[in-house]
């Protein structure tokens, strides 16, 4: 039996059939799946041999129309960390269509001519032996003069799990090990900007130790923050692991200290199946939207994507079910492509060139974030009647299928119109286009955001 559904749930596909295999057979059947201009299917196979156990296989089949950047130099779209399979050229261009400008590590000379600009990142451990951290930072210098990178990410979460003394040690320890780095640096690839830890979590408290010790001077490209998020939508401002919540308290730190550019080298939208405390394949799409719009409007200075594929670094292509770490890219590990490579690639359509203007606010539960763009006001809308919260929190979760919307609660309510034609925009960029009279449209919201063109704000 082969199924295929549609991104709304649409069974557009199904055949059943009967099929006689010989010793070391194999067939080959093929399938038409319907014409579309932006999609997303998803297909199953499933085999029930005669007396036996049903055998079932998926896969997503994706479609995205070409389309070309207007303002790449500017974009703050990037990506924290990605593999090169199937190929360097096959990566690299997929890039480049979803809209990546920046990479936190990477090779400049192989990625300028497709637009993509590479800082680096490298890290040296608490517990090195003072040799091995002088040779770490004199190879991290040499790489990245060679690779043309105009900016360094010094280090990566020292901070976690770290308490009271301890916490304290460590933080003068990475001020002592950057106070090196910044010498050699300044004698070696003097262009090379310094950017701050890359810190877990919106821990304010490590930064300020950071900062008694001496390392407000030595971070000249600023600092880095991971405002790892759970169950709750990216919106959502409270204590924790939260998105917004965690960069403005960090931003306020960030403010009494005299730092201003912040990057948010590690944002997530992680899909581990069934997994109460992070992202279904559908809520992972839509918080993609609302993750970009507001690192836009925060002021970040890139917003970097954890990351291509799924897998990990010692384990590339591997799976692991009980480690979720394997779960964080906009891809499987195979190259199957997730709704979330889709919305990646729809918010940077929508924000190419956009600038932020204010958050909005429609009277009851209905919320949004204005931006102007070369192509019109754009009101990125919201409803949380539903609340902020997307899971209860319990073992034995299971995840609604990516082809559900899951929000409850629909609301419809009347905007005014700048002209004569309103654009509604969805998670996996379809555009629908929507009649305006007497200078008003009427759009029906729930907690997944939609991207609309047109409305006065």
């Amino acid at each position: 039996e082969i199924t295929a559904r549609d991104y709304d749930g649409k069974l557009v596909l199904s055949d059943k059939r009967t099929l006689d295999f010989g010793p070391y057979s194999a067939k080959l059947l093929k399938f038409q799946l319907p014409a579309a201009e932006r999609m997303i299917y998803f297909v199953e196979a499933k085999v029930t041999p005669p007396g036996g156990s049903e055998i079932f296989s998926r896969t997503n089949l994706a479609i995205l129309p070409p389309h070309e950047y207007e303002h790449r130099d500017e974009s703050r779209f990037a990506l924290s960390a990605y593999f090169l399979i199937p190929s360097a050229e096959d990566v690299y261009a997929l890039m480049k269509r979803i809209g990546v400008r920046t990479l936190r590590h990477g090779d400049n000379r192989v990625t300028a001519k497709y637009g993509i600009l590479c800082l680096d990142h490298a890290s040296v451990l608490p517990k090195d032996s003072p040799e091995k951290v002088s040779k770490r930072i004199t190879e991290m210098i040499r790489r990245a003069a060679e690779r043309q990178n105009p900016a360094i990410e010094f280090c990566n979460e020292w901070n976690m799990n770290r308490k009271g003394e301890e916490k304290r040690r460590c933080a003068g320890h990475y001020v002592e090990v950057l106070r090196e780095f910044k010498a050699l640096r300044d004698k070696e690839y003097p262009a090379l900007k310094i950017i701050g830890m890359g810190m877990a979590g919106g821990d304010t408290e490590f930064l300020e130790m950071m900062a008694e010790a001496g390392a407000i001077p030595l971070m000249d490209g600023g600092v880095a923050m991971h405002p790892g998020r759970g169950n709750m939508t990216p919106d959502y401002i409270g204590e924790g692991w939260t998105y917004l919540g965690a960069i403005r308290r960090y931003r306020k730190t960030m403010e009494k200290l005299g730092i201003r550019t912040l990057h948010l080298s590690e944002v997530y939208a992680a899909t581990p199946p069934n997994n109460s405390w992070m992202d279904s394949g559908r809520h992972a799409a839509e918080n993609i939207l609302l993750t970009y719009a507001i690192g836009l409007a925060e002021g970040a200075e890139t917003i970097q994507f954890y990351q291509l594929h799924d897998s990990v670094w010692p384990d590339l292509g591997g799976v692991n079910h009980e480690d979720s770490e394997y779960h964080y890219g906009l891809l499987m590990r195979d190259g199957t492509v997730k709704p979330s490579l889709l919305a990646y690639a729809a918010v940077a359509e929508a924000l190419d060139g956009a600038k932020f203007v204010r958050y909005l606010t429609f009277g009851g539960n209905i919320r949004g974030i204005g931006f102007e763009t070369p192509r019109g006001p754009l009101a990125f809308l919201y409803d949380r009647t539903d609340g902020y919260f997307l899971t209860e929190r319990k073992s034995g979760y299971a995840a609604p299928e990516p082809w559900v919307d899951s929000w409850k609660t629909r609301v419809k309510a009347d905007f005014e119109a700048v002209g004569d034609e309103v654009t509604s925009v969805d998670s996996i960029g379809r555009a629908t286009g929507i009649p305006v009279r007497d200078g008003r449209v009427t759009l029906e919201l729930s907690g997944a955001p939609l991207m609309v063109y047109g409305i006065r704000f």
